[in-house]
C-alpha cells in the first residue's frame, strides 16, 4: 500500500543507522560556469532557443488531455529558462521528444523523454528536474565510454553502470531543485537517493 508523506517519515525514522547512513552524502554542486564547460554549453544560443524549439511535445489522449499536458511541460521549460539558463542550454542541446506515456523513462532509441502519470503529478519544479536528470542520462549515452562503468574487483570485472549514472544524474537534478526554489522535502528526498532505481522512491500519495 503506497505511503503517504506522515507514513513515509516515520518509516524514515525508524530505519536502523546503519542503512540510513548508507545514504550519499549532501551534493557539492559545480557553478554555472563548470557546467556549461562539462556539458559544453554555449549560454549564447538560449536567446535562439527560445524563439526556435528544438524540442517536440508529443501527446497522447490516453494518459492525459493535450491542453494540460501541453501546457505543463512548457512550464517546466519555461522554469529552466527563467532560473536555471545553464540546464536549459543543456535541455535544448538535444532534439527531444517528451511524450505523454503509461510508465516514465528515457528511450535512447526513440529520442525521446515519456512522461507518465508518477511524474506528471509532481510539482512543476520536480518535474523540471526529471527532465535535466533524463537528459544528462542522454549526453551519458553520447559522450561516456561504457569502460568508464566497471570496476574490477574480486579477481573479475563488475559493472558499476547503473548506480554511476544515476548518481551523476541525480546530482544535477538536485542542483536544478534548488535553482528552482523547490519545497524543501523534494529536494531532501531527492539528496538521499542511492542511485538504484528512482521511481519507487517516489511511489507513495502525494499531499500536492
Amino acid at each position: 500500500m503506497p505511503l503517504n508523506r506522515s507514513a513515509a517519515k516515520k518509516l524514515e525514522l525508524s530505519t536502523p543507522s546503519a542503512i540510513q547512513n548508507d545514504a550519499p552524502k549532501k551534493y557539492q554542486y559545480e557553478s554555472e560556469s563548470e557546467v556549461c564547460k562539462k556539458f559544453s554549453l554555449d549560454l549564447s544560443q538560449n536567446r535562439f532557443f527560445k524563439s526556435h524549439k528544438t524540442y517536440q511535445i508529443v501527446h497522447d489522449v490516453k494518459y492525459v488531455g493535450l491542453e494540460e499536458f501541453t501546457s505543463k511541460i512548457e512550464r517546466c521549460i519555461a522554469l529552466l529558462r527563467e532560473k536555471a539558463p545553464h540546464y536549459y542550454a543543456l535541455f535544448c542541446k538535444y532534439n527531444i521528444k517528451i511524450r505523454s506515456a503509461e510508465k516514465s523513462c528515457a528511450s535512447f532509441q526513440k529520442g525521446s523523454i515519456d512522461i507518465g502519470e508518477s511524474w506528471f503529478d509532481t510539482p512543476d519544479e520536480e518535474l523540471a528536474g526529471m527532465l535535466i536528470h533524463e537528459i544528462v542520462h542522454f549526453w551519458q549515452n553520447k559522450n561516456l565510454p561504457s569502460a568508464s562503468y566497471w570496476k574490477f574487483e574480486g579477481g573479475k570485472w563488475q559493472g558499476i553502470g547503473h548506480q554511476k549514472r544515476e548518481l551523476e544524474a541525480l546530482k544535477y537534478q538536485v542542483d536544478v531543485l534548488k535553482l528552482l526554489d523547490a519545497d524543501e522535502y523534494s529536494i531532501d528526498h531527492t539528496e538521499k537517493q542511492r542511485g538504484t532505481h528512482w521511481q519507487r522512491w517516489r511511489n507513495y500519495n502525494k499531499p500536492w
